[in-house]
């Protein structure tokens, strides 16, 4: 099991999101717009609860404790069914 450090899963999600935003954005396809607004959404949510959760962000967390706080999240915050 390998450590991460905070900042780094932050930059990592935020430059998911940055993906996923850009293709929201490109896309002519509604679903895809809205899938990929959605992930973005999910991923900004995370990286909030990391921040709340570990304010020093130059600590490291396990990749098992990243995955239990990213659960978390998804479970508080579930996609948004298309509509």
């Amino acid at each position: 099991m390998s450590d991460v450090k905070v900042s780094t899963a932050i930059l990592s999600h935020l430059s998911d999101v940055q993906t996923h935003l850009e293709l929201a954005l490109n896309s002519q396809n509604l679903i895809t717009q809205h899938v990929a607004s959605e992930e973005a959404r999910q991923r900004i949510n995370f990286v909030k609860m990391l921040i709340l959760k570990y304010p020093d962000t130059s600590v490291s967390v396990s990749n098992d404790k990243l995955d239990e706080i990213q659960r978390e999240v998804f479970e508080r915050f579930p996609k948004k069914a298309v509509s």
